[in-house]
């Protein structure tokens, strides 16, 4: 259904139904619920909300056209709004009336329509849910980790006990790349950049952030999934509006409705999300409800319109390096937290090699490389 709503408004199926979400808060209630009762008709959980059915019985591009002639005249934002709700309401009732019936109220979800913050951000709200665990980037791409889970359940059998294994903290499981490597890359441009060492680089780019440069961060090993989470990271001071135009319009070319996302130091979360039953944050999965601070210190890392804010908090524990950055801005601002958007361009995967992150830099409006240890900018910003 989300799939044929996103080809329904124009937008790239299997790719954009992101944006669907973010604009769907900007309909008006009225419109919204209109939207919404339209949907139900094609759309219905069944059995008390313990299953649910496509009760239209139609698929593919009958669906869209379907969906076309029943929502002709409405406006496209109401559209958007009317799917999410459907979302909302259809899998909120399929998962609370598994609550019920098996009474086990630690819930963990996955697969591709949990990358539906807002449909997270309604589910983790429900009083019903005590615990809630979201399967990181849990689309297809996840797949192997639900393979390695079910050998894990099969040998526990074999063993007859659980075998311990750690709590999934962080997903830094990427390839990443020595010394040799990066002089190599910054020797291959060397006529077109220019670069700098710090020993303490972390620091350093903190100190940028803190006085205005948009930065691109690429440290250690990349991060596995669909979300940026700092080490392949393009990073902005959230409190300046010009920031999300600039990277909107010369780095990432995104429409200009959707949101952008903070990464927060762990012990400042508190000030600037309402997440009273400290559900984790760590992995851009969820959606949160903002506090006036927020509003006041992260305006860019916000939805525009309704407020709420798709957070990623680093702790120290997990990684010291980033949190490093954040704690140096916060000495400079007061501001516990720094815009993060993925390290790419418009259309292209987020970079994995320091000339990938080279190459970007070359071809945006970026103001700054933290490659490793080494501070990278353009020898000519008015040639790029």
């Amino acid at each position: 259904m989300y799939i044929r709503v996103t080809e329904l408004l124009g937008m790239k199926p299997l790719e954009d139904e992101f944006k669907v979400m973010g604009l769907a808060p900007y309909a008006p209630p009225g419109l919204a619920e209109r939207s919404h009762e339209i949907f139900r008709t094609f759309f219905q959980s069944r059995a008390g909300g313990l299953t649910f059915r496509n009760v239209s019985k139609l698929w593919g591009p009958a669906l869209r056209d379907a969906l076309h002639r029943r929502l002709e005249g409405l406006r496209f934002d109401g559209v958007a709004a009317g799917v999410q709700r459907l979302v909302e309401d259809v899998v909120g009732r399929f998962v609370l009336a598994w609550v019920r019936k098996t009474g086990i109220r630690d819930v963990a979800v996955a697969g591709g329509v949990f990358m539906n913050v807002k449909l997270n951000m309604v589910l983790s709200q429900r009083p019903e849910i005590e615990r809630f665990f979201i399967m990181p980037s849990c689309g297809d791409e996840s797949l192997p980790l639900g393979a390695a889970a079910l050998t894990y359940a099969a040998e526990c059998r074999n063993h007859g006990r659980p075998i311990g294994i750690p709590p999934l903290t962080h997903l830094f499981w990427g390839p990443e790349f020595d010394h040799t490597q990066i002089k190599a890359a910054l020797a291959e441009h060397a006529g077109q950049i220019t670069w700098t060492r710090h020993e303490d680089i972390d620091t350093y780019l903190g100190g940028r952030l803190a006085e205005g440069d948009i930065v691109g961060r690429f440290a250690g090993r990349m991060e596995w999934g669909a979300r940026s989470l700092g080490n392949r990271a393009i990073l902005a001071d959230p409190r300046d509006l010009g920031n999300v135009r600039r990277i909107n319009m010369a780095i990432k070319k995104r429409d200009f409705w959707m949101p952008f996302a903070p990464s927060l130091l762990e012990e400042r979360s508190g000030d600037y999300i309402e997440n009273p039953r400290k559900h984790p944050a760590a992995f851009m999965i969820n959606a949160f409800r903002s506090t006036p601070l927020a509003q006041r210190d992260l305006p860019c890392a916000l939805h525009a319109f309704d407020l709420t804010c798709r957070p990623q908090i680093v702790s120290r524990c997990d990684n010291p390096r980033y949190h490093a950055v954040l704690k140096e801005f916060e000495r400079r601002t007061g501001v516990g937290g720094v815009l993060n958007t993925s390290f790419n361009l418009h259309g292209e995967p987020i970079v994995c090699t320091p000339a990938d992150a080279i190459r970007t830099l070359l071809d945006s409006d970026l103001d700054g490389l933290a490659l490793e240890r080494y501070y990278v900018r353009r020898t000519c910003r008015e040639a790029s």
